[in-house]
């Protein structure tokens, strides 16, 4: 296991995006510190080094889905209005109450909780409650959203509730760009006036919160338009943009595939080693409760390391699934075989097929 990892599940374009996502991370860290939260750090890093596969650490980030309904219909996302097949996962909310069981759990040890999954979190009225619960409990909060809701209160709502960091969602500058990544109900004119409002109220009122980044995932259709993207953050005021290397499946045709990361196969020299932290760092909590190593392979309810409504975090934290996803982890030859988990199917560690999206 490398000493210190910094790297974030979304892989960034060049090392200045790269920077800023890892960065936030820090920030939020540094901002939500408490003792309690330290010993849990060093602990959690100390048995991420050392490849324990149970742990006497909690979680210190969570990644939680607190709707899976969207307003939009982005080409290629899970969680688009698109109609879930038999077998998969359906889509709902998680209510206040089961988010606020959540923080029952693990709250003390957060620093950061990723209120986002594959649905619009700002379309779910209760996901401004649970920012607020997660605030007074001192976590920084992230929120990636498309903007795109007439609501006339929403900048003063985001104010409100305490949110750390907001993510504009936008792959485009332009009306034809963006509907043709994020379907034809996608306006940017209406996502940038939002986020406009949301900087001349925040600012109005002498906050530094929330912090605005714009994520803009690449493609070939797309590409031209970074310096356009760079110019309209400036002056609406965001704080940052950051250039994403978005991950297509097999089907997707060229036009997808930026000029600066063309079509290829995933292949294990894409990663430095064969290591992940999630697996000691944090999870992916579905809206159902249904919890998975990280944020992949949310379809099928199978990959579930457990449920943590009905049987809590803590128990699956250290359970069957856990301790042999670490174990892989840690010796990837040795537990090829034998590992059945979610993670035994990810390119990370070189076991995947090469066009399996999972990383």
């Amino acid at each position: 296991m490398p000493l210190l990892d910094l790297r974030t599940a979304t892989m960034a374009y060049d090392r200045s995006s790269g920077t800023r996502i890892a960065f936030e991370h820090i920030r939020s860290v540094l901002r939500h510190m408490t003792p309690k939260r330290a010993l849990n750090l060093i602990k959690s890093e100390r048995e991420r080094i050392l490849g324990r596969p149970v742990l006497s650490s909690m979680p210190f980030f969570l990644k939680v889905e607190s709707t899976g309904l969207c307003n939009l219909d982005c080409r290629w996302c899970t969680g688009s209005l698109r109609k879930r097949l038999e077998g998969q996962r359906t889509i709902g909310s998680m209510t206040p109450e089961q988010f606020r069981s959540i923080l029952d759990q693990a709250g003390e040890y957060l620093f950061r909780i990723n209120l986002y999954g594959f649905g619009e979190p700002l379309l779910f009225p209760e996901t401004l409650e649970m920012i607020r619960d997660a605030a007074d409990r001192n976590i920084g909060v992230t929120v990636s959203s498309n903007m795109n809701t007439t609501n006339a209160t929403l900048a003063s709502d985001i104010l409100d509730s305490g949110l750390e960091l907001l993510i504009l969602s936008c792959h485009g500058t332009a009306r034809e760009t963006v509907q043709r990544f994020m379907g034809e109900a996608a306006d940017i004119r209406l996502a940038l006036e939002n986020v406009e409002r949301l900087v001349r109220l925040r600012d109005g009122r002498g906050s530094r919160y929330p912090r605005i980044q714009w994520q803009f995932c690449m493609t070939g259709f797309n590409e031209h338009q970074m310096i356009e993207a760079e110019t309209t953050a400036r002056r609406i005021g965001m704080d940052s943009i950051r250039f994403i290397r978005p991950l297509f499946p097999t089907e997707a045709g060229d036009e997808w595939y930026s000029s600066l990361f063309p079509r290829r196969s995933v292949e294990r020299s894409d990663f430095r080693d064969r290591s992940c932290s999630w697996p000691y760092r944090g999870a992916y909590i579905n809206w159902d409760g249904g919890l998975l190593p990280c944020c992949k392979g949310e379809l099928d309810p199978e990959n579930d390391y457990g449920n943590v409504f009905s049987e809590g975090l803590s128990a699956i934290w250290n359970g069957l699934r856990y301790r042999e996803s670490r174990k892989l982890i840690k010796s990837p030859d040795t537990f090829i075989p034998s590992c059945r988990t979610l993670c035994s199917a990810c390119p990370v560690l070189g076991l995947a097929p090469h066009d399996l999206r999972t990383v």
